[in-house]
């Protein structure tokens, strides 16, 4: 009879269910969704699944593309859940060049320069943070071309740990 119980209760929660289970999983791990103001073009940030409040206009008002999806420090998430190849360098922010890449957790990372590479290979879990999630995975589209939005020419942290919503 307990058996018989938890079997049912096993099918009535989902937990035998793969499909079920991939789905919900994702949806309740967290993400970091990256946003342009259509207006100001300041950056900001919000945990999934808020929703979206540019700082820079009223809260009424709907502006705002998202730019990228990052997976929150807390959540994991599978190799085939991130965008690849990433369009971003994860240590500069820069554009990537598609000849210069490491294999990491069983993909390819691709960089903007030899430091970031180098960086990225001495503590890759510290920058793998800033590898794009598929935002598909959250319903979400990505509306405006990461490449655009930094075309400032450095090498430097951009982690964007500590400081959300900024402009350089």
């Amino acid at each position: 009879m307990i058996q018989v119980l938890l079997a049912l209760t096993l099918i009535l929660t989902g937990f035998t269910n793969p499909k079920l289970d991939t789905k919900t999983e994702v949806k309740t791990r967290g993400a970091l969704l990256y946003y342009v103001c259509d207006h100001e073009g300041v950056e900001w940030t919000q945990e999934y699944p808020e929703k979206k409040v540019c700082p820079a206009c009223a809260p009424d008002h709907d502006c705002g593309r998202l730019i990228r999806v990052l997976p929150h420090p807390d959540s994991a998430y599978k190799p085939e859940e991130f965008l690849v190849p990433n369009p971003l360098d994860p240590v500069s922010g820069k554009p990537v060049k598609p000849e210069l890449f490491s294999e990491y957790d069983g993909r390819k990372v691709y960089f903007s320069g030899s430091v970031s590479q180098k960086r990225f290979l001495m503590d890759p879990k510290k920058w793998a943070v800033n590898l794009p999630l598929k935002a598909e995975l959250f319903g979400l589209e990505v509306q405006a071309d990461p490449l655009e939005h930094d075309d400032h020419d450095h090498d430097h942290d951009h982690s964007h740990g500590d400081h959300h919503g900024h402009k350089h």
